[in-house]
């Protein structure tokens, strides 16, 4: 195999464990705000939210570690995956109910939804589809190594920068409204 088809794989894993591992802990720190945040996405009855949260915090842990095992890197991708469409189906049914005040879940408060949420799960899914469906390589050699490092860093500036626009993008939607 190519050593960048390792390289690729081996950072778009990095990215998407990054990217579940943030949004488990935010979920994990803010529990009884996590379970108000499902009940508002009016999706399942209340009283499925504890048991929910709990689902959908394990899937996410899971998602992260088993995306860094190699050999069980393509499970933990399409887990990604298949949380993400989750995710993204729920904030498409809620904006097109146009209920665009309630926070996205995705860490912070009161953020809101737009169709940049929409927009930004696809990108996800669009990583993890590079972890799930690339073969895995062991990386040799100190180049390969940096450059993935170094790669997961810039890319997760980048994702950051990212999520920090679409929470500004929604509070002057949800202002708007007001």
């Amino acid at each position: 195999m190519d050593s960048g088809i390792a390289i690729l794989s081996v950072i778009s894993a990095g990215l998407i464990a990054l990217i579940f591992a943030k949004a488990a802990v935010g979920k994990f720190f803010n529990f009884f705000e996590t379970q108000g945040i499902i009940r508002d996405y009016k999706l399942l009855p209340e009283k499925m939210a504890p048991a929910l949260a709990v689902m959908v915090l394990s899937l996410e842990l899971a998602t992260v570690v088993l995306v860094l095992i190699p050999s069980f890197r393509s499970t933990g991708a399409l887990l990604g995956i298949c949380l993400l469409a989750g995710y993204a189906a729920a904030i498409g049914i809620n904006l097109k109910r146009g209920r665009v005040s309630i926070d996205c879940g995705c860490g912070g408060s009161g953020q809101g939804i737009t169709p940049w949420h929409l927009v930004r799960n696809g990108l996800y899914i669009g990583i993890a589809s590079f972890a799930a469906f690339l073969p895995v390589e062991q990386l040799s050699g100190f180049v390969p190594a940096t450059t993935c490092v170094m790669s997961i860093i810039m890319l997760w500036g980048a994702v950051m920068l990212f999520e920090q626009l679409l929470k500004i993008k929604a509070h002057i939607v949800v202002s708007d409204l007001r």
